[in-house]
């Protein structure tokens, strides 16, 4: 039986807004997330169009390269 996984989520907000006790929870949980799965969802960043088409861009040519280069990183 395969094992079903959730992309944990996090919303900014609660780092740049939140009590301290918040802020420590969502330091909490990114540092779980990329420890135990590597990468996790991140909600209510104001980020500009381009540079989300130039990360897109380049997280494309990353994963078009050879897997030994991959591996490297």
């Amino acid at each position: 039986m395969a094992v079903v996984r959730h992309i944990p989520s996090f919303n900014w907000l609660d780092y740049i807004s939140g009590t301290k006790s918040i802020r420590q929870s969502f330091i909490k949980g990114v540092g779980d997330a990329l420890r135990d799965l590597g990468f996790f969802s991140l909600s209510n960043v104001n980020l500009e169009q381009k540079f989300l088409s130039d990360y897109y861009q380049e997280v494309s040519r990353f994963f078009a390269e050879p897997t030994e280069l991959k591996k490297k990183y």
